[in-house]
């Protein structure tokens, strides 16, 4: 019986075993698959840069990486670190590419930004992310999103070149230095748009034109075009690039969030991470089940070998009694037989006495005489 329970619970666990088994199998595949896309392009993501080191720019969805040039250093971001930017001549620079070229198509800009040191005039410490050369040089140029708003320290500007024609779209109100604010430049059909922390602050026609590819580099914290003051003293941190214009509303989540993560990839991010431990904690199982399974099959194996052992056991004793009872027979006919000759003997000897007595009587009569 208990043998037989053992063996019936053995079946049981290989199959949980083996279903366990599937499932890890389904979830790797299934998440492999699933964050090779995420990082591929989570909704139209062209580029990351997450900037929380001094080392090297690197695009953490995307290819478009670069090289930072005199010396910025990591410092507390607003999500992280952030990179700072001295406004001497610290940079980043990052190679031009297909996809950093949207043609007549949408696109987004977005990133962190604390600004360290005003604007006076002439644009100077405005530059904060661009693929900008002068604007009085047409031609040059493809978009610019910038901390001023002109020949002024106040606001913001987010410029596009649209056949050799500069149009921008700006925030007059001053920013406040030291803090941090989420900026945003969209291009949405025929329009470009400007946010500052989620909130729309202006539009500009621009109409169906293309943005020409001029193979000019991306810049951080300056303009192509160097001059004196063309550095600006500042604090990046998650920039971020997008193929698409963003809505509205996923602006306003994101100057929540921080980053794009926040809504979207590092919640995925956070949901692999959840898989993962999942993965990790039934890969656990299913290697505690296997040493369940191969010591309960020990353990089968040894039932079954003593099993053997008794039958054998039982087999030889049952040979043995056959043995002891044949003899028995045997030795019960024996006695059967002492028996028979014992009786016969004693009717021999009362034979025999009978004759003595015979003898004596015949004797006395004889004497008698």
């Amino acid at each position: 019986m208990y043998y037989n329970k053992l063996k019936t619970l053995y079946r049981i666990f290989m199959l949980l075993t083996g279903y366990f088994s599937r499932l890890l199998i389904i979830f790797i595949s299934f998440f492999s698959f699933f964050s090779y896309a995420l990082d591929k392009n989570p909704d139209g993501l062209v580029s990351l840069w997450k900037l929380d080191n001094a080392q090297a720019v690197i695009d953490s969805v995307g290819e478009n990486h670069g090289t930072f040039y005199n010396g910025p250093v990591t410092t507390q971001g607003k999500n992280n670190l952030g990179i700072k930017f001295d406004g001497v001549n610290d940079t980043a620079i990052i190679p031009d590419s297909e996809s950093l070229n949207f043609g007549n198509g949408d696109f987004t800009v977005a990133f962190w930004v604390k600004k360290l040191q005003p604007t006076t005039s002439n644009w100077n410490r405005c530059a904060a992310v661009n693929k900008w050369h002068s604007g009085d040089k047409p031609g040059t140029n493809e978009w610019h999103l910038s901390i001023c708003s002109g020949r002024s320290s106040k606001g913001l500007t987010f410029g596009v070149e649209v056949d050799k024609q500069s149009v921008s779209v700006r925030d007059y109100e001053a920013l406040t230095l030291n803090e941090w604010y989420f900026i945003t430049g969209v291009r949405e059909g025929e329009y470009i748009k400007l946010y500052r922390n989620g909130e729309l602050r202006g539009t500009e026609y621009v109409g169906n034109g293309s943005i020409a590819d001029t193979s000019r580099r991306l810049r951080f914290a300056t303009w192509e075009k160097s001059t004196l003051y063309s550095h600006s003293a500042s604090v990046l941190d998650d920039v971020q690039i997008y193929s698409r214009a963003l809505s509205e509303t996923e602006i306003a989540r994101l100057s929540q969030g921080g980053l794009f993560a926040k809504s979207t990839l590092q919640l995925c991010e956070s949901q692999l991470d959840s898989a993962k431990l999942s993965i990790n904690s039934l890969s656990t199982q299913v290697f505690t089940l296997r040493n369940l399974s191969n010591i309960l099959e020990n353990k089968v194996a040894s039932l079954v070998n003593e099993n053997d052992s008794l039958n054998k056991t039982i087999s030889e004793l049952t040979h043995t009694t056959q043995n002891q009872q044949q003899e028995i027979t045997e030795l019960e006919n024996s006695n059967m037989l002492l028996l028979e000759e014992s009786a016969q003997k004693d009717v021999h000897i009362s034979t025999l006495n009978q004759e003595i007595l015979n003898l004596k009587a015949e004797l006395a009569a004889l004497k008698g005489e």
